[in-house]
């Protein structure tokens, strides 16, 4: 296992991050650079995926039969953000 270095020394292994909060820690300096209100466009993505993991199954399937680019239009998400934050 990895060390901890916050345990004590003890092994243990590192937690896993999961993968939108791994990848926004990752682009933390792209997103910094973006301007305020492409950032404040990320609160559709998140009320996105907060109805896709709090829906119903019918709710769901919505979701995934959705491409990446029509959930950004759906959603208001900015192009500057997706270009700049997203795809990278």
């Amino acid at each position: 296992g990895v060390l901890n270095s916050i345990g004590g020394g003890a092994e243990e292994p590192f937690p896993l991050l999961p993968s939108p909060l791994g990848q926004v820690i990752a682009t933390i300096p792209y997103f910094e650079r973006l301007p305020v209100a492409d950032r404040a466009s990320m609160v559709g993505l998140l009320l996105a995926t907060i109805d896709c993991l709090g829906g119903d199954e019918a709710t769901q399937q919505q979701y995934d039969r959705m491409t990446a680019h029509e959930l950004f239009l759906r959603f208001k998400i900015s192009e500057r953000l997706v270009n700049d934050f997203l795809k990278p």
